[in-house]
């Protein structure tokens, strides 16, 4: 009976353990961690999120923008142009060149009766080839602009008129008559005041939009003359005399078109070469073998702020 009471207290006991250990959850035996999982949790999050980040609603959060437009403005940026200087009136320097001459020269030859003399004129010119000039330009729209200019040059002719006078030898194989030298020297002030219009832009490409053209009108003055007269007689003698020229017209005024390209830098900077053509109305000076010319040539390079 004892035996048969212990074994019936040890069934009572198994069953009781058995049901405990039935309601208890069951529990996946613990593995070791991997090689990926622990490098995982040795390294650190890249961010954390405050609390108050994690509280503000997602309306409120800023809108970050797709990474295709960025990329975009970016290369429109660099690829844009240099804005141009936004100020109105811009003043520098010139200089001017001339590259043709200021005198139609020529050799001719007249004869007279009374007194009965023969004479050769022959004449040369050797201006000035460059000059400083002020300049003052006005931009009046993002197209159009006035300006002025404002320079000295000097005009320069020499004559050389050979003069004989009498008859020649009928038995002569040369001419023997005595000849009379005049070597004529003459230099001129010529102050001169161009007023002009610009119009820039005159294609959309990428050169010629540097391009403008210009036109208006110059005004000339006939300054200061200065003449001196060198005099070589058959003896061998010589003389000099100084008897200033007279000119044709002290004024003048001529009509002015041309071309330029106009360059920026960002500090306000320009830079002008120009070409232009000039037509005078009238001449200031005018004689044997020589005459001012007309038609003339200019090419400048400006400097403005």
């Amino acid at each position: 009976m004892t035996t048969v009471r212990k074994f019936a207290k040890l069934l009572i006991v198994s069953a009781g353990v058995t049901l405990v250990c039935s309601k208890l959850p069951a529990q996946a035996p613990a593995l070791e961690p991997s090689p990926a999982q622990t490098s995982n949790a040795q390294t650190p999050p890249a961010t954390q999120t405050s609390p108050a980040a994690q509280a503000t609603p997602a309306s409120q959060s800023t809108p970050q923008s797709p990474p295709g437009p960025a990329v975009s403005a970016k290369t429109n940026a660099a690829s844009a142009p240099v804005a141009k200087p936004d100020h109105r009136f811009y003043y520098g320097v010139r200089v001017e060149a001339f590259p043709l001459r200021l005198f139609d020269t020529s050799t001719r030859q007249s004869a007279t009766t009374n007194p009965i003399a023969s004479y050769i004129n022959s004449a040369s010119s050797s201006s000035q080839k460059f000059a400083p000039a002020g300049s003052f330009e006005y931009v009046l729209t993002p197209r159009w602009s006035l300006g002025t200019e404002f320079y000295l040059t000097h005009a320069k002719y020499i004559l050389n008129t050979q003069v004989r006078t009498g008859l020649p030898s009928p038995n002569a194989s040369t001419d023997d008559r005595p000849v009379t030298t005049y070597v004529e020297s003459s230099k001129a002030n010529y102050w001169v005041l161009p007023a002009l219009a610009r119009f820039q832009g005159l294609r959309p490409h990428r050169y010629l939009s540097r391009a403008y053209a210009v036109g208006g009108a110059e005004y000339r003055h006939v300054g200061r003359v200065r003449t001196g007269t060198d005099i070589y007689y058959p003896d061998g003698s010589t003389g000099y005399t100084e008897v200033a020229a007279v000119p044709l017209h002290h004024d003048q005024v001529g009509y002015v078109v041309g071309i330029g390209l106009r360059y920026f830098d960002q500090l306000g900077f320009k830079l002008a070469p120009e070409i232009r053509y000039i037509r005078w109305t009238d001449d200031t000076f005018k004689g044997p073998g020589y005459a001012s010319t007309k038609n003339q040539a200019e090419a400048s390079l400006g400097f403005t702020f």
